[in-house]
């Protein structure tokens, strides 16, 4: 500090001498110069954080839109895939149905894969769908939306529909319901209904020993509470031997067991997109048929119920 002093001081006089200006001028100009220059270094500082904080923000935002695409692309193809092999009009449903043998009570054919909304909307004459969603399996349906679907969807494809009005009678003890029967007239015909519990899990085991329906790895067929937390389209995960998508996992199915006269047990199987592994497994499905573990509610609607169908083998 003393060396730059002097080295100033001497700087000064010269220019002094020599300029006729006084010192104090040349101080003074000297100040300028100097605080111009040091916001110059300033400026040129703030104008480089600003260029890496720009070329940060650019590069984050390419990633964030190649990933994007990446999703988009993939959800595409999943949905090319999920149109290809689910049915999404009635006149597709048919050629989607898979022939089950080899159970005393008769031969029976299942739909591949859950319900999906374009199927359900076209039947049911709801409004257009996204393409998007049409792959989605169709959730908040009560039994009786179920029953009501099959019957429709028999008229359309030219079969007798099983089932005749469904009725939902409810039990009352001090405004408390203690019990619902869903009542139903039945016809041995060739229509559309929901499968009773023997035929679904015959189905789904796929005649084989697994731990779940097609593999003993849930996330090879199976969507649950640790790899997701909504439905999914249908046929994004391996089908069982039978070619059966999601009978693990993304919505629990309604399957009807006859009891009296008209009558209905109601039972919902295959776990859900919100519940354990072991739900979704062989093992728990069976425990809710042996122990008679039946939903008590025919008009009940939730986010993680929708269905599929099946119908008798000519």
């Amino acid at each position: 500090m003393k060396v730059k002093t002097i080295l100033l001081t001497t700087i000064l006089t010269m220019v002094t001498v020599f300029s006729g200006f006084t010192a104090s001028d040349l101080l003074d100009d000297f100040d300028i110069l100097y605080g111009m220059a040091v916001l110059d270094k300033v400026r040129i500082k703030r104008e480089k954080e600003e260029n890496k904080k720009k070329a940060e923000e650019d590069r984050i935002a390419a990633e964030k839109k190649a990933e994007e695409d990446r999703i988009a692309a993939e959800k595409k193809n999943k949905v090319e895939k999920s149109m290809g092999i689910s049915a999404q009009n009635p006149e597709e449903v048919l050629s989607k149905m898979v022939k089950i043998t080899g159970m005393e009570k008769g031969d029976f054919y299942i739909l591949n894969t859950e319900v999906t909304c374009g199927l359900y909307y076209k039947v049911m004459e709801i409004e257009d769908i996204k393409k998007e969603d049409s792959c989605y399996p169709i959730q908040y349906v009560t039994c009786v939306d179920a029953i009501n679907f099959c019957n429709k969807l028999s008229e359309l494809c030219g079969l007798k529909p099983y089932y005749g009005v469904p009725k939902v009678v409810t039990k009352k003890k001090n405004h408390v319901v203690i019990k619902e029967y869903l009542t139903c007239k039945t016809f041995n015909t060739n229509g559309f209904r929901l499968p009773d519990t023997t035929e679904w899990l015959y189905a789904a085991a796929g005649g084989e020993n697994s731990k779940y329906f097609g593999s003993d790895e849930i996330e090879e067929v199976g969507w649950y509470d640790k790899n997701s937390k909504s439905r999914n389209i249908v046929a994004d995960k391996k089908p069982n031997k039978y070619g059966l998508y999601d009978m693990s996992g993304n919505l629990r199915e309604w399957c009807l067991n006859a009891t009296s006269k008209d009558g209905f047990d109601k039972y919902l199987l295959g776990g859900d997109f919100d519940s354990s592994k072991d739900d979704c497994s062989f093992a728990g499905n069976m425990d809710k048929i042996n122990n008679h573990k039946t939903f008590p509610y025919a008009d009940i609607h939730r986010s993680n119920i929708g269905f599929r169908i099946v119908c008798k083998a000519e």
